[in-house]
């Protein structure tokens, strides 16, 4: 249990006392939004809590005076240093320094387990991420979303969730279809058939179909050659299908990812599970014949048609339009398609879903929502967050490209450049609903202002130091060392900064937010740099005193703390601790 919610705990301990005394029931909800967390500014205190703000209305008081009452009842609590109400109601914390020293202890004892938390309480959670059409290479925007899926992944397995990483592979419908045409162009190009470019129109250019198609030649000859569509199309497909599945799980593959489960929709549809989801919202008299009103956004007039259609009553479940499952050619809307594979995916009974998208998915995301609603009765089952783009930068000047023309920085690309762990950092670095501008060179450069190196710098330094003094002492001794030397304000500073860990992990998982994570590690490692260079000005301060073992013990204590909990953010984000900057 971390310090923060050992904290929380008292004063919810605190606040049940004040209600029975006054005969008052506390509603969960408000219960739920009380919230202890460090303050903005050190001179006021260790932590602060709103619990008085939020529960001021249930008690019939001002904020301010149940501020008061709390405190009264908290101070004699020697746990507690300091309690001071602030402002109209808020309550500033000063811990006994012991807590923070026990703190330690737990990092030191827990190693790479501290902050594993049991928020999740090993529900089941299914993460459907990348999920991108096998139709290419994965490019810089499959990236983001993959290494985010995966992060966040871990982030919910470290908060107590039982995690399966699924990637959907949309191998029926129209793209696929159009995969296999653009392969057959070049299959008859192999077999020295001419080939004009405005047979190339419409379909995928890239040169990487060349190798595909090098293949179905040496397998097939000229078998196909001036052969009807209908007696290749099928093979196409599904060798080709193979071919861009077998490149996608290369690139996912070096970017550290594995899946757990791949779903084919090819499968999906021929098990009837289209009609099986129709069958079942028409019983529940969510499928009706009608004529939609044409949308004024085009996302949403993909498949609007004018003419009667068979529609699903997604506005009854909170969209902003009822949804086309037929096309006017008898053939399944790609939505339709959705609706089966979300079947599939809650008759595998997992308490939850989330889905993690591309942005041009975002306008998918309300029709998405209702449709799992309805399926499963239940409207909070399905979460979906959508990633932004990334630009791609030379040393600040951009770099243009066009995945329509074929000319499209993949995922092999940035890899090789950068190497997998620079390219996992940066993906999760920045709030999913921002863009991410990826300048090659800055992204390896050995400065403060590359955060990964910064905090592989501060891990690497640690080590440094633990090197020299581990030819003396074991962790053993360390772990059960005196920690009571640990005075300076800085070491404080940074010692409680390790122990936000827990905390910020909690945040992470329950915002899907693990840009969180690289922001936490950057600002603990920064700490670490500046306690180092006070070392370096002020002999007091430098870890290792020959003349004072205690003292010593207790600042490698320090530091081998703040490296567990470096090293342990660094693996959630999929990056190896560096020991030695090379």
């Amino acid at each position: 249990m971390s310090i923060y919610i050992k904290i929380q705990e008292k004063i919810q301990s605190a606040l049940s006392l004040l209600s029975n005394g006054a005969g008052i029931e506390l509603p969960q909800h408000l219960v739920e939004k009380i919230v202890v967390e460090p303050t903005k500014d050190a001179a006021h205190g260790d932590l602060a809590t709103n619990a008085a703000m939020v529960l001021s209305k249930p008690f019939k008081v001002a904020p301010k005076k149940l501020a008061l009452m709390l405190i009264e009842h908290l101070s004699a609590d020697t746990d507690f240093m300091k309690l001071d109400c602030a402002g109209p109601g808020f309550i500033n914390i000063t811990l006994n320094k012991k807590l923070w020293l026990n703190e330690l202890a737990t990092i030191l004892s827990e190693n790479e387990a501290y902050g594993n938390l049991s928020l999740g309480a090993n529900k089941t959670i299914n993460v459907e991420f990348v999920s991108a059409n096998p139709t290419g290479p994965m490019h810089t925007g499959h990236g983001r979303n993959a290494v985010l899926g995966d992060v966040v992944a871990s982030l919910l397995q470290k908060s107590g969730y039982n995690v399966t990483r699924e990637y959907y592979i949309n191998d029926a419908g129209g793209q696929v279809k159009t995969l296999a045409q653009s392969v057959y162009l070049r299959y008859l190009t192999e077999c020295g058939e001419s080939v004009e470019d405005d047979a190339y129109q419409g379909k995928y250019p890239g040169d990487y179909l060349i190798p595909v198609a090098k293949d179905l030649y040496a397998k097939y000859g000229r078998k196909f050659v001036n052969t009807p569509e209908n007696k290749w199309l099928a093979l196409f497909q599904d060798d080709s299908v193979s071919a861009m599945m077998l490149k996608i799980q290369t690139d996912l593959k070096r970017l550290g990812i594995v899946m757990d489960v791949y779903t084919s929709e090819k499968s999906i549809v021929e098990e009837n599970l289209i009609q099986e989801v129709l069958n079942i919202l028409t019983a529940k008299g969510d499928i009706y014949t009608g004529v939609l009103e044409k949308p004024k956004m085009l996302d949403d007039a993909a498949d609007w048609e004018e003419r009667p259609q068979t529609l699903f009553r997604a506005t009854k479940y909170g969209d902003d339009f009822d949804r086309a499952l037929k096309k006017s050619d008898g053939s399944w809307t790609y939505f339709a398609g959705d609706l089966a594979y979300h079947l599939h995916k809650h008759r595998r009974n997992f308490d939850h879903l989330l889905n993690i998208f591309g942005c041009d998915h975002i306008g998918y995301i309300k029709r998405l929502k209702s449709a799992v609603s309805a399926i499963s009765g239940n409207p909070n089952l399905l979460e979906v967050k959508a990633s932004q783009l990334v630009n791609f930068l030379e040393n600040g000047t951009p770099i243009r490209m066009s995945k329509r023309s074929g000319n499209f920085i993949t995922i092999e690309d940035v890899v090789k450049r950068v190497g997998t762990e620079a390219t996992r950092f940066m993906m999760v670095s920045r709030h999913q609903d921002m863009t991410i501008d990826f300048d090659f060179k800055k992204v390896i450069e050995e400065s403060k202002d590359n955060p990964m190196f910064y905090i592989q710098y501060a891990h690497a330094r640690i080590y440094s130091v633990l090197r020299h003094a581990h030819k003396k002492i074991t962790d053993d001794v360390l772990k059960s060392s005196d920690f009571s030397n640990i005075n300076d304000p800085l070491e404080m500073a940074v010692l409680k900064k390790a122990c936000e860990y827990p905390r910020q992990i909690e945040i992470a998982a329950r915002c899907i937010e693990p840009h969180r994570i690289c922001t936490y590690l950057y600002d603990l490692a920064g700490l670490f740099h500046s306690l180092w260079n006070a070392g370096k000005s002020n002999n007091q301060l430098r870890f290792i005193d020959e003349n004072n073992e205690k003292l010593t013990l207790s600042r490698l204590a320090l530091i081998s703390g703040v490296a567990t909990v470096l090293s342990s953010g660094l693996k959630l984000l999929g990056i190896t601790p560096v020991e030695e900057m090379r």
